[in-house]
């Protein structure tokens, strides 16, 4: 997949997500399209720079703004801001394990004796 069809796969997914009439409402459909559109968006893209909670403000904040009241606005995308950081958090942490913080050490194996 080039990069251009990568990029418009995570803007098909955020349109799709956005653009529903339901989605300030919080129904559970547009939580899992928002899920969609996030795991889209790490499947697609080595950039997390470029990605992050600024970017996806803006672009929910340039696609609502005329359509949502700036409180409701603001409401919004800071619980989809929240919610993106967690999820950009566990992406980062999968995969990565054993970590080096979390050592535990191995169960000793032990024979067992046959006790009469």
């Amino acid at each position: 997949m080039a990069k251009g069809d990568k990029s418009r796969e995570v803007e098909r997914y955020f349109k799709c997500w956005i653009n529903q009439e339901s989605a300030i409402s919080c129904h559970p459909l547009d939580k899992e399209r928002f899920y969609a559109f996030v795991k889209v968006l790490f499947l697609n893209t080595r950039s997390r720079k470029k990605y992050n909670g600024e970017w996806l403000g803006n672009k929910i904040r340039a696609d609502l703004s005329d359509k949502v009241l700036k409180k409701d606005l603001d409401d919004f995308i800071a619980k989809h801001l929240k919610e993106f950081e967690i999820l950009r958090d566990y992406n980062k942490a999968r995969g990565r394990l054993p970590h080096n913080t979390i050592s535990l050490p191995l169960p000793i194996k032990t024979k067992r004796r046959n006790v009469k």
